[in-house]
Protein backbone atom coordinates (compact mmCIF):
# COMPACT_ATOMS: atom_id res chain seq x y z
CA UNK A 1 0.00 0.00 0.00
CA UNK A 2 1.36 3.39 -0.98
CA UNK A 3 0.56 6.39 1.23
CA UNK A 4 0.47 9.88 -0.21
CA UNK A 5 2.95 12.47 1.01
CA UNK A 6 0.34 14.13 3.23
CA UNK A 7 -0.66 10.73 4.66
CA UNK A 8 2.97 9.98 5.47
CA UNK A 9 3.19 13.23 7.41
CA UNK A 10 0.05 12.53 9.45
CA UNK A 11 0.29 8.74 9.78
CA UNK A 12 1.89 8.85 13.23
CA UNK A 13 -0.18 11.76 14.50
CA UNK A 14 -2.87 11.06 17.07
CA UNK A 15 -6.30 11.52 15.53
CA UNK A 16 -8.32 10.21 18.50
CA UNK A 17 -6.03 9.58 21.44
CA UNK A 18 -8.92 9.18 23.88
CA UNK A 19 -10.52 6.44 21.81
CA UNK A 20 -7.17 4.71 21.24
CA UNK A 21 -6.36 4.86 24.96
CA UNK A 22 -9.78 3.50 25.91
CA UNK A 23 -9.46 0.53 23.56
CA UNK A 24 -5.90 -0.07 24.78
CA UNK A 25 -7.04 -0.11 28.42
CA UNK A 26 -9.93 -2.42 27.53
CA UNK A 27 -7.62 -4.84 25.71
CA UNK A 28 -5.06 -4.76 28.50
CA UNK A 29 -7.63 -5.52 31.19
CA UNK A 30 -9.11 -8.23 28.97
CA UNK A 31 -5.81 -10.11 29.24
CA UNK A 32 -6.73 -11.24 32.75
CA UNK A 33 -9.98 -12.70 31.39
CA UNK A 34 -8.73 -14.20 28.12
CA UNK A 35 -5.13 -13.64 27.14
CA UNK A 36 -5.56 -15.39 23.78
CA UNK A 37 -8.17 -12.90 22.63
CA UNK A 38 -5.96 -9.99 23.68
CA UNK A 39 -3.04 -11.45 21.74
CA UNK A 40 -5.34 -11.93 18.74
CA UNK A 41 -6.40 -8.29 18.90
CA UNK A 42 -2.78 -7.13 19.24
CA UNK A 43 -1.74 -9.22 16.24
CA UNK A 44 -4.47 -7.65 14.11
CA UNK A 45 -4.07 -4.08 15.35
CA UNK A 46 -0.27 -4.29 15.54
CA UNK A 47 0.07 -5.53 11.97
CA UNK A 48 -2.30 -2.77 10.84
CA UNK A 49 0.34 -0.24 11.88
CA UNK A 50 2.23 -1.26 8.73
CA UNK A 51 -0.49 -0.11 6.34
CA UNK A 52 -2.92 2.08 8.27
CA UNK A 53 -3.09 5.85 7.86
CA UNK A 54 -3.71 6.11 11.64
CA UNK A 55 -0.54 4.51 12.90
CA UNK A 56 -0.26 6.86 15.85
CA UNK A 57 -3.60 5.77 17.29
CA UNK A 58 -2.79 2.10 16.74
CA UNK A 59 0.64 2.47 18.33
CA UNK A 60 -0.85 4.14 21.41
CA UNK A 61 -3.57 1.51 21.69
CA UNK A 62 -1.14 -1.44 21.38
CA UNK A 63 1.41 0.15 23.72
CA UNK A 64 -1.15 0.68 26.49
CA UNK A 65 -2.61 -2.81 26.08
CA UNK A 66 0.83 -4.43 26.13
CA UNK A 67 1.95 -2.44 29.17
CA UNK A 68 -1.15 -3.42 31.17
CA UNK A 69 -0.80 -7.06 30.10
CA UNK A 70 2.85 -7.13 31.23
CA UNK A 71 1.91 -5.58 34.57
CA UNK A 72 -0.74 -8.26 35.07
CA UNK A 73 1.76 -10.96 34.15
CA UNK A 74 4.31 -9.62 36.64
CA UNK A 75 1.68 -9.33 39.38
CA UNK A 76 0.06 -12.75 38.98
CA UNK A 77 2.91 -14.97 37.72
CA UNK A 78 5.73 -14.92 40.27
CA UNK A 79 7.38 -18.06 38.97
CA UNK A 80 7.38 -19.99 35.74
CA UNK A 81 7.88 -18.97 32.17
CA UNK A 82 4.73 -16.89 31.62
CA UNK A 83 3.81 -16.41 27.96
CA UNK A 84 6.81 -17.43 25.88
CA UNK A 85 6.22 -18.00 22.15
CA UNK A 86 7.91 -21.16 20.92
CA UNK A 87 8.25 -21.92 17.18
CA UNK A 88 5.96 -24.89 16.51
CA UNK A 89 4.81 -25.46 12.95
CA UNK A 90 1.69 -27.34 12.00
CA UNK A 91 -0.93 -26.60 14.68
CA UNK A 92 -3.24 -29.67 14.69
CA UNK A 93 -2.42 -30.83 11.17
CA UNK A 94 -1.79 -34.57 10.89
CA UNK A 95 1.48 -33.88 9.10
CA UNK A 96 3.42 -30.71 10.07
CA UNK A 97 4.23 -29.72 6.48
CA UNK A 98 2.92 -26.99 4.18
CA UNK A 99 0.83 -29.60 2.36
CA UNK A 100 -0.39 -31.07 5.65
CA UNK A 101 -1.40 -27.63 6.95
CA UNK A 102 -3.21 -26.81 3.70
CA UNK A 103 -5.13 -30.08 3.85
CA UNK A 104 -6.00 -29.50 7.50
CA UNK A 105 -7.46 -26.02 6.93
CA UNK A 106 -9.33 -27.14 3.83
CA UNK A 107 -10.94 -29.91 5.87
CA UNK A 108 -11.63 -27.56 8.77
CA UNK A 109 -13.00 -24.58 6.85
CA UNK A 110 -14.21 -26.09 3.58
CA UNK A 111 -15.52 -23.51 1.13
CA UNK A 112 -14.44 -20.65 3.39
CA UNK A 113 -10.88 -21.02 2.05
CA UNK A 114 -11.63 -20.54 -1.69
CA UNK A 115 -14.20 -17.84 -0.90
CA UNK A 116 -11.58 -15.91 1.08
CA UNK A 117 -9.26 -16.27 -1.91
CA UNK A 118 -11.98 -14.73 -4.11
CA UNK A 119 -12.41 -11.94 -1.55
CA UNK A 120 -8.70 -11.16 -1.68
CA UNK A 121 -8.89 -11.06 -5.48
CA UNK A 122 -11.86 -8.69 -5.54
CA UNK A 123 -10.93 -6.39 -2.66
CA UNK A 124 -9.27 -3.01 -2.96
CA UNK A 125 -5.63 -2.77 -1.83
CA UNK A 126 -6.69 -1.44 1.58
CA UNK A 127 -9.23 -4.25 1.89
CA UNK A 128 -6.54 -6.84 1.12
CA UNK A 129 -4.29 -5.41 3.81
CA UNK A 130 -7.17 -5.46 6.29
CA UNK A 131 -8.01 -9.09 5.50
CA UNK A 132 -4.33 -10.03 5.76
CA UNK A 133 -4.20 -8.52 9.26
CA UNK A 134 -7.37 -10.38 10.24
CA UNK A 135 -5.88 -13.68 9.04
CA UNK A 136 -2.55 -13.11 10.81
CA UNK A 137 -3.69 -14.90 14.03
CA UNK A 138 -4.17 -18.08 11.97
CA UNK A 139 -0.59 -17.78 10.74
CA UNK A 140 0.55 -17.29 14.34
CA UNK A 141 -1.45 -20.31 15.53
CA UNK A 142 0.16 -22.42 12.81
CA UNK A 143 3.74 -21.38 13.50
CA UNK A 144 4.00 -20.68 17.25
CA UNK A 145 2.68 -21.97 20.56
CA UNK A 146 2.42 -20.17 23.88
CA UNK A 147 1.49 -23.21 25.95
CA UNK A 148 2.48 -26.88 26.32
CA UNK A 149 -0.89 -27.77 24.77
CA UNK A 150 -0.87 -26.50 21.18
CA UNK A 151 -4.60 -27.16 20.84
CA UNK A 152 -5.11 -23.99 22.91
CA UNK A 153 -4.19 -22.13 19.70
CA UNK A 154 -7.71 -22.85 18.45
CA UNK A 155 -8.72 -19.55 20.06
CA UNK A 156 -6.56 -17.62 17.58
CA UNK A 157 -8.03 -19.57 14.68
CA UNK A 158 -11.62 -19.19 15.88
CA UNK A 159 -11.38 -15.44 16.40
CA UNK A 160 -9.67 -14.91 13.05
CA UNK A 161 -12.14 -17.04 11.09
CA UNK A 162 -15.16 -15.40 12.69
CA UNK A 163 -14.03 -11.93 11.65
CA UNK A 164 -12.89 -13.09 8.22
CA UNK A 165 -16.34 -14.63 7.69
CA UNK A 166 -17.59 -11.08 7.15
CA UNK A 167 -15.62 -11.03 3.89
CA UNK A 168 -17.09 -14.38 2.88
CA UNK A 169 -20.53 -12.90 3.47
CA UNK A 170 -19.60 -9.90 1.31
CA UNK A 171 -18.67 -12.25 -1.55
CA UNK A 172 -22.06 -13.96 -1.31
CA UNK A 173 -23.94 -10.66 -1.12
CA UNK A 174 -22.03 -9.33 -4.14
CA UNK A 175 -22.90 -12.47 -6.09
CA UNK A 176 -26.54 -12.22 -5.09
CA UNK A 177 -26.69 -8.72 -6.60
CA UNK A 178 -24.99 -9.68 -9.87
CA UNK A 179 -27.76 -11.43 -11.82
CA UNK A 180 -29.94 -14.50 -11.75
CA UNK A 181 -27.19 -17.08 -12.29
CA UNK A 182 -24.91 -15.38 -9.77
CA UNK A 183 -27.81 -15.22 -7.29
CA UNK A 184 -28.39 -18.96 -7.66
CA UNK A 185 -24.65 -19.55 -7.13
CA UNK A 186 -24.72 -17.43 -3.96
CA UNK A 187 -27.65 -19.42 -2.56
CA UNK A 188 -25.92 -22.70 -3.42
CA UNK A 189 -22.70 -21.59 -1.75
CA UNK A 190 -24.67 -20.48 1.30
CA UNK A 191 -26.24 -23.93 1.60
CA UNK A 192 -22.89 -25.66 1.10
CA UNK A 193 -21.29 -23.53 3.82
CA UNK A 194 -23.76 -24.73 6.46
CA UNK A 195 -22.12 -28.17 7.05
CA UNK A 196 -18.98 -26.40 8.33
CA UNK A 197 -21.01 -25.23 11.33
CA UNK A 198 -22.86 -28.54 11.70
CA UNK A 199 -19.56 -30.18 12.68
CA UNK A 200 -19.30 -27.75 15.60
CA UNK A 201 -22.84 -28.55 16.70
CA UNK A 202 -22.02 -32.28 16.73
CA UNK A 203 -18.99 -31.64 18.93
CA UNK A 204 -21.04 -29.48 21.29
CA UNK A 205 -23.75 -32.12 21.52
CA UNK A 206 -21.26 -34.86 22.41
CA UNK A 207 -19.53 -32.64 24.94
CA UNK A 208 -22.78 -31.81 26.67
CA UNK A 209 -23.53 -35.49 27.24
CA UNK A 210 -21.15 -35.49 30.22
CA UNK A 211 -22.93 -34.90 33.52
CA UNK A 212 -21.49 -34.53 37.01
CA UNK A 213 -23.36 -34.09 40.27
CA UNK A 214 -22.20 -33.04 43.72
CA UNK A 215 -23.99 -33.25 47.03
CA UNK A 216 -23.71 -29.73 48.42
CA UNK A 217 -25.01 -31.07 51.74
CA UNK A 218 -22.04 -33.43 52.05
CA UNK A 219 -20.87 -33.68 55.70
CA UNK A 220 -17.30 -32.75 54.74
CA UNK A 221 -18.44 -29.46 53.20
CA UNK A 222 -20.59 -28.68 56.24
CA UNK A 223 -17.73 -29.51 58.63
CA UNK A 224 -15.23 -27.37 56.72
CA UNK A 225 -17.55 -24.37 56.76
CA UNK A 226 -18.32 -24.68 60.47
CA UNK A 227 -15.03 -25.83 61.95
CA UNK A 228 -12.19 -24.42 59.85
CA UNK A 229 -10.71 -20.97 59.40
CA UNK A 230 -11.91 -19.22 56.20
CA UNK A 231 -8.25 -18.80 55.24
CA UNK A 232 -7.43 -22.49 55.72
CA UNK A 233 -5.65 -24.26 52.85
CA UNK A 234 -6.59 -27.83 51.93
CA UNK A 235 -4.36 -30.32 50.14
CA UNK A 236 -6.62 -32.36 47.86
CA UNK A 237 -6.24 -34.36 44.63
CA UNK A 238 -5.70 -32.01 41.64
CA UNK A 239 -8.81 -32.87 39.64
CA UNK A 240 -11.47 -30.85 37.83
CA UNK A 241 -14.28 -31.74 40.22
CA UNK A 242 -13.82 -32.17 43.95
CA UNK A 243 -15.88 -31.29 47.00
CA UNK A 244 -13.02 -29.20 48.37
CA UNK A 245 -13.96 -26.46 45.89
CA UNK A 246 -17.37 -26.12 47.55
CA UNK A 247 -16.07 -25.60 51.06
CA UNK A 248 -15.24 -21.94 50.51
CA UNK A 249 -11.68 -22.71 51.60
CA UNK A 250 -8.48 -22.49 49.59
CA UNK A 251 -7.18 -25.47 47.67
CA UNK A 252 -3.41 -25.98 47.53
CA UNK A 253 -3.61 -27.10 43.91
CA UNK A 254 -6.70 -27.44 41.75
CA UNK A 255 -6.45 -29.05 38.35
CA UNK A 256 -3.20 -27.56 37.02
CA UNK A 257 -4.15 -27.59 33.32
CA UNK A 258 -5.23 -23.98 32.97
CA UNK A 259 -2.59 -22.62 35.34
CA UNK A 260 0.10 -24.49 33.43
CA UNK A 261 -1.15 -23.19 30.08
CA UNK A 262 -1.08 -19.63 31.48
CA UNK A 263 2.60 -19.99 32.32
CA UNK A 264 2.43 -20.52 36.08
CA UNK A 265 5.19 -22.66 37.54
CA UNK A 266 2.97 -25.51 38.72
CA UNK A 267 5.53 -28.35 38.55
CA UNK A 268 7.03 -27.69 42.03
CA UNK A 269 3.57 -27.61 43.59
CA UNK A 270 2.57 -30.85 41.85
CA UNK A 271 5.75 -32.45 43.17
CA UNK A 272 5.08 -31.15 46.70
CA UNK A 273 1.52 -32.48 46.65
CA UNK A 274 2.77 -35.85 45.46
CA UNK A 275 5.29 -35.98 48.31
CA UNK A 276 2.55 -35.15 50.82
CA UNK A 277 0.45 -38.08 49.69
CA UNK A 278 3.09 -40.64 48.74
CA UNK A 279 6.34 -39.99 50.65
CA UNK A 280 5.25 -41.54 53.96
CA UNK A 281 7.73 -39.19 55.65
CA UNK A 282 5.83 -37.32 58.38
CA UNK A 283 8.67 -34.84 58.91
CA UNK A 284 8.76 -34.00 55.20
CA UNK A 285 4.98 -33.61 55.08
CA UNK A 286 5.08 -31.29 58.11
CA UNK A 287 7.84 -29.23 56.55
CA UNK A 288 5.94 -28.77 53.27
CA UNK A 289 2.76 -27.89 55.19
CA UNK A 290 4.63 -25.34 57.30
CA UNK A 291 6.46 -23.71 54.37
CA UNK A 292 3.44 -23.61 52.02
CA UNK A 293 0.84 -22.90 54.70
CA UNK A 294 -1.23 -26.06 54.20
CA UNK A 295 -3.69 -26.66 57.01
CA UNK A 296 -5.36 -29.97 56.14
CA UNK A 297 -5.05 -32.92 53.78
CA UNK A 298 -8.08 -34.76 52.39
CA UNK A 299 -7.89 -38.53 51.99
CA UNK A 300 -10.80 -39.93 50.00
CA UNK A 301 -11.60 -42.21 47.08
CA UNK A 302 -10.43 -39.64 44.51
CA UNK A 303 -7.13 -39.15 46.35
CA UNK A 304 -6.57 -42.90 46.54
CA UNK A 305 -7.18 -43.19 42.81
CA UNK A 306 -5.08 -40.15 41.90
CA UNK A 307 -2.16 -41.19 44.13
CA UNK A 308 -2.06 -45.02 43.92
CA UNK A 309 1.08 -45.13 46.11
CA UNK A 310 -0.42 -43.01 48.87
CA UNK A 311 0.98 -43.73 52.36
CA UNK A 312 -2.24 -43.42 54.32
CA UNK A 313 -0.56 -44.98 57.33
CA UNK A 314 1.68 -41.90 57.69
CA UNK A 315 -1.37 -39.70 58.18
CA UNK A 316 -3.02 -42.12 60.62
CA UNK A 317 0.10 -42.52 62.75
CA UNK A 318 1.47 -38.97 62.83
CA UNK A 319 -1.34 -36.47 62.23
CA UNK A 320 -4.55 -35.60 64.01
CA UNK A 321 -7.76 -36.89 62.45
CA UNK A 322 -10.21 -33.97 62.46
CA UNK A 323 -12.98 -35.33 60.25
CA UNK A 324 -14.14 -38.76 59.15
CA UNK A 325 -17.22 -39.83 57.24
CA UNK A 326 -17.41 -43.02 55.21
CA UNK A 327 -14.29 -43.29 53.02
CA UNK A 328 -13.32 -39.63 53.55
CA UNK A 329 -10.87 -38.55 56.24
CA UNK A 330 -9.30 -35.15 56.85
CA UNK A 331 -6.05 -34.77 58.81
CA UNK A 332 -4.63 -31.58 60.32
CA UNK A 333 -1.07 -31.05 59.09
CA UNK A 334 -0.30 -28.24 61.52
CA UNK A 335 -0.91 -27.94 65.28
Amino acid sequence: MQLTESEHKTAFQLHDWKGAAFIGILLGLNTFWNGALSITALLILGSAIIWSSRRGDLLLCCAIATAIALLELRFFVHGGRGFTPQPTFGFLAEYPTLRGVAVYYLKLLGLVVPLLAIAIWKLTPVGRWLLASILLPIVFATTFTLTPDISVNHKFVNASVRIAAIFVALVLVTLAKSGRVARFTAVLLFVLLIPTGVVDFITLWEWNNEKRTHDLADPMIDWARRETDPAAVFAAPPVWHHLVYYTGRRSYLGNPGWANSAGYDVAPRVAALTRIYESGDAAEVSRIARVDGISYVIVDGIARQTFPHMREDAFKNHFRLVFSHGSTQVYALQP
